[in-house]
């Protein structure tokens, strides 16, 4: 294992004795929470708890650190390699808007980690000024299709990544209406894909245009 990652050195279908496995410290991320005053309540911070999920390929669920009452996060044992900062847990009515490090934003791009290492003064900030994309999708005789699956993702191809808050998906009701809320501003292309045939993209009324969010006045 070299950076916490393993690493395959052979195959083979005979048993493998004396194997040895060095592991590597953990890494650590620490920073603050951030609710600019808004229209929405605060939620209650002790519920609140902040992950670093990898974008790399890992084992097991990402790690979590609890939020304090005075906004601070510690996520320790954190595996060597890139990582997002994401929230979890209640966020009733709020929403990411950047992750930030002395002003760097990094909201959007993964931090690759060393094992040991700790990375401090991160900044995660909130906003309860959601985006919302509705709409309905139809077969082309105008029927609901209820069976497809409406997918939103960017027009910018650096955001088609693991993890990204720029790709989200919706099913329709019986009357095929559907609701996309919290993609971040921007431009996104619809499709409709069919869940049991994954990557097939369904060409009906939704049709390919751009559309674009905005935040909720």
């Amino acid at each position: 294992m070299e950076d916490g990652k393993v690493i395959d050195r052979r195959r083979t279908d005979a048993d493998i004795d004396n194997v040895r496995i060095a592991l590597g410290e953990p890494a650590t991320i620490a920073g603050t929470v951030v609710f600019p005053p808004g229209q929405n309540e605060r939620p209650d911070l002790t519920e609140l708890r902040m992950s670093a999920p990898s974008t790399d390929q890992s084992i097991g669920g990402p790690p979590q650190g609890r939020v304090d009452k005075e906004g601070t996060f510690t996520i320790a044992g954190v595996q060597a390699g890139s990582h997002l900062v994401r929230p979890a847990g209640p966020l009733r009515g709020w929403t990411l808007k950047a992750v930030t490090i002395d002003g760097r934003d990094i909201t959007d791009t993964s931090i690759a980690l060393r094992a040991g290492e700790t990375l401090e003064r991160v900044q995660v900030t909130f906003t309860d000024r959601i985006t919302e994309l509705n709409g309905t999708l139809t077969t082309t005789q105008g029927a609901p299709a209820t069976e497809y699956t409406v997918l939103a993702f960017s027009t910018d191809r650096a955001f088609w990544q693991p993890q990204s808050r720029h790709i989200m998906t919706a099913r329709p009701d019986q009357n095929g209406k559907f609701r996309i809320r919290g993609l971040p501003p921007g431009s996104y292309y619809l499709a409709a894909v069919d869940p049991a045939e994954p990557g097939a993209v369904y060409a009906g009324t939704l049709g390919r245009g751009v559309f674009t969010t905005r935040p909720a006045e």
